[in-house]
């Protein structure tokens, strides 16, 4: 069963996740094929859900744009926090790469007429925060985890009448603050004017990377929930013959965890 986004409301996220025991040659056949979504991702497309797009997905796009980036673990970032956050990985890494120009940070990358961004590579700033134009850089980040983290943080601040976890601070999210932005925009459309002014393309953009994320490859990854414990997958295994190699053992909205391969 495909999940592409499931609505939340506050801090209140219930998922029901049923799968079906597939013989091995099945799931490899099935995931040879390029991930079709139920429907376009549009501008008034939810911020709040849960994505299962796959790391492999994430990094297909960015790497048609920029296969030399320098943040080869940013894929898997985005798709693990987005689960700790309640927020879709897939619009949360569309807008990125709109934000970073693909982590090139240019305005123009054109090398005949290249126009540097405001923001440079070594910030860690993946989505432009503080970076208010005319030339100010923004805020800068020590690694690119945290560099996700404060998108993620900053991100729930626009979206979410109330903190989703302890990570909802001005520490992680040097922006966090005022109640100006607060639960401000639900939909990828309500970010412009707000997180891009005048941005009155900024949601529909998002939603045309998105949809190219959409339509790479799942490239054998595979996310699903089995409210086990922290350790390794021994149920997993023993009933789907699949290995989840990497867990994640922060509980989210209720979850146990969550097995990514």
């Amino acid at each position: 069963m495909t999940v592409r986004g499931l609505t939340i409301t506050g801090n209140s996220l219930k998922r029901i996740v049923t799968f079906t025991i597939i013989p091995a040659a099945l799931i490899i056949v099935f995931l040879a094929f390029p991930a079709t979504p139920a429907f376009a991702v549009s501008e008034y497309d939810s911020i709040a859900g849960v994505s299962n797009v796959t790391p492999a997905q994430l990094e297909a796009e960015l790497d048609s744009y920029n296969p030399n980036h320098i943040h080869p673990d940013i894929a898997r970032m985005y798709v693990e926090w987005g689960y700790r956050y309640g927020i879709r990985a897939d619009v949360a890494f569309a807008q990125m790469l709109l934000e970073t120009n693909y982590l090139r940070y240019c305005a123009n990358c054109d090398p005949a007429h290249y126009v540097p961004g405001d923001v440079a590579p070594w910030q860690n700033n993946f989505a432009g925060i503080g970076a208010t134009g005319g030339g100010n850089p923004g805020n800068s980040f020590a690694t690119p985890d945290l560099g996700v983290l404060a998108h993620y943080t900053h991100l729930a601040w626009y979206t979410f009448p109330d903190h989703q976890n302890d990570f909802c601070n001005s520490y992680f999210d040097p922006r966090h603050f005022g109640t100006y932005h607060r639960n401000s925009a639900h939909t990828l459309r309500e970010l412009g004017g707000q997180w891009a002014v005048p941005g009155t393309t900024y949601g529909r953009d998002i939603a045309r990377i998105a949809n190219r994320i959409w339509s790479r490859q799942l490239g054998g990854h595979w996310l699903g929930n089995f409210n086990e414990v922290t350790g390794m997958p021994t149920l997993a295994l023993s009933t789907t013959s699949i290995y989840f190699p990497w867990y994640d053992s922060k509980p989210v909205n209720g979850m146990a965890g969550n097995w990514i391969l």
